[in-house]
């Protein structure tokens, strides 16, 4: 009965350090992954504000 929890640590730890790794690796791709994204789309709403403030301007021109 001794031997049993001792094969149940050592698999559960075997488990651990082939999955945490690489679990790790994929967490931090993600959040790269993310902040990538997050600047596309800043950069998308910078543009957005942009255009928006000439066709503004392209209408007060028109008003007068």
């Amino acid at each position: 009965m001794m031997m049993y929890p001792t094969c149940v640590y050592l698999s559960w730890s075997l488990l651990a350090v082939a999955v945490v790794p690489g679990s790790l690796g994929e967490m931090y791709t993600s959040l790269l992954n993310v902040k990538q994204a997050i600047s596309v789309e800043q950069k998308l709403i910078d543009y957005l504000r942009t255009y928006i403030d000439h066709e503004f301007e392209r209408l007060q021109d028109i008003k007068r």
